[in-house]
């Protein structure tokens, strides 16, 4: 937490007197039938509380812009699954060389991909603090990077993309790594439609080359209790700890994936349709897979399910519009296929095949009314439901859920 609270203030010392702030705090409450995202599909109650701030200046020809988030996750029968976390991200937009008659675009963070040549340099840093029973969870990270965009044409652009970034688990240092990804786009951008598609790169380095055998056993521990997961009579955290452990070669410290992607946008004045298609290959069968079982209950999580572990295709398909007395739908559906280079196991940790498979269906509806107090503030109703479904030959991972919540938020 020193670096982040280091930077945190370093951003604030530095802010100019003219600085245009703004704020969203917001609150939710529902019930979740299986918040922990695995087989034994135990509900229970959530509270979250979020704050957003953030800062833009904009210049002649560029944008900076500051964020932060920060917030806590509430769990009534799961209480020591409560976390908190933090992330404070920055952006610097410069635009330059813009076309003849767009003057007026530059330095706006509104300018369409097609007009002029833009260079984006961005960082962050994140942290998560969880309770002792889910220490695991606990991490830190930091990311930056830059981002190219050129016009290609009247109504076509390309854009390069690289990211760097550095996550640490303090209490899993075998799970701690650098990630680098490289993106190639191009795209056509219009008032109605736009399409794109690209390739990525990315490897991962763990900066542990091995990991403590003592503390990853083989088979699962029988643990305490009723084995389904901790808060509600599950095995202790050391049990938990127990049932855990590092697949594939965890003397080797790189691994690598592929992807391809296309994307297309809708907008009309009621509403807007977006659809993305992704394939990833993980083209290394090097990467470190912490496999859970019946006494480890945890949520999803880059720590369990780290995109590096799965090759497979995936669609999604967002809508969004606008309803009578000021209402909006925002909707979403997501598919995949994830096939992990990992064995599927039974809840006691026998193998039952060589490679996990996942299918996973995932489906959110939201409708808010926002309420305007005056120019500056205003109230937002909300109300959200999930669904998801994943079908998997690994006994832990084969679940089903639902969820929903009512929301109240303060813009300002």
């Amino acid at each position: 937490m020193k670096i982040f609270n280091a930077l945190l203030l370093t951003t604030l010392i530095v802010l100019p007197a003219s600085a245009q702030f703004s704020g969203y705090a917001s609150a939710t409450y529902g019930y979740d039938a299986n918040p922990m995202a695995n087989y034994a599909m135990i509900g229970d109650q959530l509270s979250q509380a979020y704050l957003s701030l953030g800062w833009e200046h904009d210049g002649d020809a560029s944008v900076f812009a500051a964020h932060y988030t920060g917030g806590f996750v509430g769990f009534n029968g799961f209480a020591d699954r409560n976390y908190y976390e933090h992330r404070l991200t920055a952006h610097y937009d410069l635009a330059w060389e813009a076309e003849a008659g767009d003057e007026d675009t530059a330095g706006t963070s509104e300018t369409p991909d097609s007009t002029g040549r833009y260079l984006t340099l961005l960082a962050g840093v994140s942290a998560r603090l969880d309770k002792a029973a889910f220490a695991d969870f606990d991490n830190q990270g930091i990311h930056g990077g830059a981002s190219y965009r050129i016009p290609l044409g009247a109504s076509m652009y390309g854009r390069a993309t690289d990211v760097l970034s550095s996550r640490s688990y303090l209490y899993v240092p075998e799970m701690s790594a650098m990630s680098n990804a490289f993106a190639l786009e191009l795209g056509t951008s219009g008032t109605v439609a736009s399409f794109g598609g690209g390739l990525s790169y990315s490897y991962k380095s763990f900066y542990l080359s091995g990991y403590d055998t003592t503390r990853f056993d083989v088979t699962a521990s029988a643990g305490a209790g009723h084995g389904k997961g901790k808060g509600v009579g599950g095995g202790s955290a050391g049990a938990a700890g127990q049932t855990k452990k590092i697949l594939l070669q965890p003397t080797s410290r790189t691994t690598s994936q592929l992807s391809a992607f296309a994307f297309g946008a809708w907008e009309w004045e009621e509403g807007s349709l977006n659809v993305g298609l992704l394939y990833q290959f993980a083209a290394s069968t090097a990467s470190r897979y912490v496999a859970q079982q019946s006494n480890s209950s945890q949520l999803t999580d880059d720590l369990y399910n780290d995109a590096f572990n799965y090759s497979g295709p995936q669609v999604s398909v967002e809508y969004t519009r606008t309803l009578p007395w000021q209402l909006s739908l925002s909707t979403s559906l997501a598919l995949q296929q994830r096939s992990y280079q990992v064995p599927a196991l039974l809840l006691d940790g026998t193998a039952t095949s060589s490679d996990r498979s996942d299918l996973r269906t995932a489906w959110d509806a939201t409708i808010s009314w926002p309420l305007p107090i005056s120019a500056s503030f205003s109230l937002d109703l909300s109300c959200s439901v999930s669904v998801v479904r994943n079908q998997s030959n690994d006994a832990y991972n084969d679940f089903s859920g639902s969820a929903i919540s009512l929301g109240v938020g303060f813009s300002f």
